[in-house]
């Protein structure tokens, strides 16, 4: 296929493909977002959650 076509046509095949996945990503995250966070905040205790973020930031400062 490359060969077929120029470099800039290449660059905008590229440019428009990374377009629309971004759009899509983004519909499908923010549809889905308050689904999930509602569902989270039902199931998951606040000590948990907070237990949850402190490891992850803990565990981020221990690599450094």
């Amino acid at each position: 296929m490359h060969h077929l076509l120029t470099t800039p046509e290449i660059a905008v095949a590229i440019v428009i493909g990374a377009a629309s996945a971004l759009l899509l990503t983004y519909q499908v995250t923010v549809g889905y977002a308050e689904q999930v966070g509602e569902l989270a905040f039902r199931r998951i205790s606040p000590e948990c959650a907070a237990r949850g973020v402190v490891s992850c930031v803990g565990a981020g400062g221990a690599t450094m």
